[in-house]
């Protein structure tokens, strides 16, 4: 057995990837645990959000969403290809400083985490085309039996594990946690083609549901010349009698032709809507498709877990530290479960939408209805917890600085106090130790973008935790004092003692 490693991830899928970075950010000793042997050669996830590219700025991938489609809208179209409602995504810079919506080629982007992540020194050590046999936790650790892809097995110790294995996650088994199921799933045959060049009835931009009895489609247009078509299956039909090259041509031929592109995934997936029961079992936590499976016709499910692994990173590390108590990690599954199950639950409605329109159930002549695309910024924790403060838990927003870089480039992923000037300087000796034993970077709003971020929600002082959401806030000096002292008590114990705050 090697020396135990401080976490071991199963999955070096995105999510899993982007724990692996944010764990190497801090100088974690990790181990990754992946089956298969390179990165799959066709997409799965398509979409990111703001939020999510700000996770990829974190560690040093932002400049990915540069090459990235931004889509214009989401169209609808009945039975007989009239448009009943276009859904406009949002245009323009986001309080996020990026733009709002992204459309990615996933190969491309899982190439680009993992040459980041191999890049340099303090990187994890990785098994590809491994499988873990069996999953042994005690009190101080995990035992892991993993397969080679030469059927040799090997023990390997960790002090935590992380499952961002998927659905069938061996983490979650071994959790024996359980999917509650939110709504029925159901099959939908997918496409992925790659355009060899110019086609003649070339959908365009748009992205839209076919709300035809007969057959649903949904387009997709992924980042460059990538497109994805998503049928539904009919009672009958399998991979043997849909899946067929005849049979998938004739499906897209209304707008693709044999010599305009090239098939590179066609497979029956099924939609599910699961959420798991529980996210943590002593030393073992689940992520990602891991803990929650949506459908995708909201965009949201790789998203969810990039903010998984985000908000459990620096969790992750600092009980590792010794400086926050492992019980911190019981705020993981309180504070992602429930923005979790949300996103699982508006994307269920949203395929029961499209169901009902193309089954006749919503069928009326009404003029066609444009709504502006707007997704709230999720809270994390409950009210008891916003009683005193209505901005703890939210999404902090970046502002774009008068240099022209972004808040978070001079932060990394750590703490950040926004403070002005006055309150910076009045410090006390506690509050300095504070911040010290936090790692805290301290950002004085002399920056104009700073002072009209502070003005606009009426605070002096805003702490930021390291996955971007609100620690606290503060009108005064002693409110920040509380601020400071609450969080140090929390995640920076020892040293705290240590600076002698």
């Amino acid at each position: 057995m090697s020396d135990p490693y401080d976490v071991a991830i199963v999955g070096l899928g995105p999510v899993g990837a982007m724990l692996a970075l944010l764990l190497k950010e801090q100088g974690v000793r990790t181990l990754v645990i992946e089956r298969d042997t390179e990165v799959q050669p066709f997409p799965r996830a398509a979409h990111f959000d703001d939020e999510a590219i700000r996770v990829y700025q974190a560690v040093g991938l932002a400049q990915l969403s540069e090459a990235m489609g931004n889509p214009p809208r989401y169209q609808y179209y009945d039975k007989d290809w009239r448009p009943f409602l276009a859904r406009l995504f949002p245009v323009g810079i986001s309080d996020q400083s990026f733009k709002y919506d992204f459309m990615f080629y996933q190969p491309d982007v899982e190439r680009a985490m993992r040459a980041r992540l191999f890049d340099g020194t303090g990187g994890p050590d990785v098994m590809l085309g491994a499988t873990v046999a069996s999953v042994a936790q005690d009190a101080d650790g995990v035992t892991l039996q993993v397969r080679d892809a030469d059927g040799v097995t090997s023990t390997h110790r960790a002090g935590w594990l992380v499952g961002c294995d998927g659905a069938s996650s061996i983490v979650r088994k071994s959790m024996r946690s359980k999917f509650d199921e939110i709504a029925e799933s159901r099959q939908w045959y997918i496409v992925d083609l790659e355009l060899l060049g110019e086609a003649a009835d070339d959908p365009g931009d748009d992205q839209w549901e076919y709300c035809d009895p007969e057959r649903i489609v949904t387009y997709i247009q992924l980042s460059g010349p990538y497109r994805r078509f998503e049928f539904d299956v009919k009672p009958g039909e399998n991979d043997e009698n849909l899946g067929t090259p005849e049979r998938t041509w004739e499906l897209i031929s209304p707008w693709f032709k044999p010599h305009e592109a090239r098939i590179m995934r066609n497979d029956i997936y099924k939609f599910h809507s699961l959420v798991a029961d529980r996210w943590r079992d002593g030393r073992m936590l689940i992520a990602g498709d891991s803990a929650h499976v949506m459908a995708p016709k909201l965009g949201q499910g790789l998203c969810t877990g990039i903010r998984d692994v985000d908000n459990l990173a620096w969790k992750l590390a600092r009980v590792i530290a010794g400086t926050a108590d492992e019980s911190v990690l019981d705020s993981y599954e309180a504070e992602r479960k429930e923005p979790a199950r949300e996103y699982v639950e508006i994307s269920a409605y949203m395929v029961s939408q499209i169901i009902s329109k193309a089954s006749g159930e919503d069928d009326d002549d009404a003029e066609p209805a444009i709504e502006q695309i707007v997704s709230p910024r999720q809270k994390i924790g409950d009210e008891s917890t916003r009683a005193e403060d209505e901005l703890i838990g939210q999404l902090s927003r970046q502002p774009i600085l008068a240099d022209g870089t972004r808040m978070d480039d001079s932060v990394g992923y750590r703490f950040a106090l926004i403070t002005t000037p006055a309150l910076a300087d009045g410090l006390s000796v506690t509050d300095r130790g504070a911040l010290l034993a936090l790692g805290a970077v301290v950002l004085r709003s002399e920056d104009p973008a700073l002072a009209a971020y502070l003005a606009d929600v009426d605070r002096s002082a805003i702490l930021i935790r390291p996955d971007r959401y609100v620690a606290g806030s503060a009108v005064d000096s002693a409110s920040l004092s509380a601020v400071l002292a609450t969080a140090a008590r929390r995640y920076a114990q020892p040293l705290l003692a240590s600076v002698g705050a």
